[in-house]
């Protein structure tokens, strides 16, 4: 296999392109979770809930 079929074969750039995106996505929930806890967003929101309820 030639080095040029190798950087344009369309199914190995592919293949790359989600093994480097798919931990990104999978981190993102979990990351807007911690920044919001950290920023104190999320508890003060769930505090006035359980206060008002």
């Amino acid at each position: 296999m030639c080095t040029n079929r190798y950087y344009w074969d369309r199914h190995v750039v592919k293949i790359f392109f989600i093994s480097c995106v798919l931990p990104l996505f999978l981190a993102l929930p979990s990351l807007v979770f911690t920044v919001l806890t950290e920023f104190h967003i999320y508890q003060n929101s769930v505090s006035r809930e359980r206060i008002t309820n």
